[in-house]
């Protein structure tokens, strides 16, 4: 990915809390979260290839789904991704990703209120079946 105005950070999946309580193991191309996953660990590199990570920093939340975090035990200067399959495979993989920070108004065909269904606070989702 290349990103000529320097908005791409490479962080640590460690840093990045989920929005949702469940992802698919599969992505839209069809390619499993397991291959992913083995990608990342078996070239420490590979996180260059994936597609950044759309985060959103929990002050930039609207107060609803601040409210349901704060209430969950949530990381009040946490950032919650958008795109949790990746971080997923980032985070088993115990990669770095890259990341680009985006507000609500970025991303006005997301509904907000129904992707942030974590019930723990960012952290670990269910894989569904």
């Amino acid at each position: 990915w290349i990103d000529p105005l320097g908005l791409i950070k490479t962080v640590s999946a460690k840093v990045v809390q989920f929005s949702q309580d469940s992802v698919s193991p599969i992505f839209e191309n069809c390619q499993s979260i397991n291959t992913l996953i083995y990608a990342m660990k078996s070239n420490p590199s590979y996180f260059k290839r994936v597609e950044p990570l759309r985060v959103i920093k929990f002050k930039d939340l609207p107060n609803s789904i601040q409210n349901r975090l704060r209430s969950q035990g949530a990381n009040t200067d946490g950032i919650y991704s958008l795109d949790n399959r990746r971080l997923l495979a980032a985070k088993e993989a115990n990669s770095k990703i890259n990341i680009i920070f985006v507000k609500p108004s970025d991303v006005p065909e997301i509904n907000l209120e129904k992707r942030f269904s974590t019930e723990n606070g960012g952290k670990k989702p269910i894989i569904r079946c």
